[in-house]
């Protein structure tokens, strides 16, 4: 059993990496589960990806979607940049502009890039919200200012327009 406290993370490291061992992400989802137990937000964050591709678990975007959210609800800006990214395209949920604005915003909010570009989309496509130029531009620049190159692109085609 793991502790409260201890290390299940440097466990995981250890087979999902082949460190010292043979590589396994089936122990390693298992160690994932036992961290999120105990409250490790990335560790569970960790299970929603393994579930989300398939690594070391069966392959269900319904379980990877539910370890997401809980982690997101946390405030994990990377869980809710995930969430955001399946509401954004319909991956085994419904397609909910709202939704993916929701999370997308909280993410972008503290400065993911990929985030800040996809809001920019939501913005420009008024999905979600209203459509709003100046609020595109605005999140794509937030992003090119990271280095995404797909801002760049994203902004060059706005300026087309």
């Amino acid at each position: 059993m793991v502790q409260k406290g201890s290390r299940p993370r440097v466990r995981t490291s250890t087979v999902l990496h082949g460190r010292g061992v043979a590589v396994s992400y089936a122990e390693a989802a298992e160690w994932f589960q036992k961290a999120a137990d105990q409250g490790h937000e990335d560790a569970l964050y960790s299970l929603g990806l393994a579930f989300e591709n398939g690594c070391g678990v069966t392959q269900s975007h319904a379980e990877a979607i539910q370890c997401l959210k809980k982690v997101a609800e946390q405030g994990h800006v990377l869980s809710q940049q995930s969430i955001g990214e399946f509401y954004f395209h319909g991956r085994d949920v419904a397609e909910n502009d709202t939704e993916a604005f929701t999370w997308l915003r909280k993410a972008a909010n503290q400065g993911l890039p990929k985030a800040q570009c996809m809001l920019g989309v939501l913005f420009e496509d008024g999905r979600g919200v209203p459509q709003n130029k100046e609020e595109t531009a605005r999140w794509y620049r937030k992003a090119l200012d990271q280095r995404c190159q797909q801002a760049q692109e994203f902004l060059e085609g706005l300026s087309n327009q």
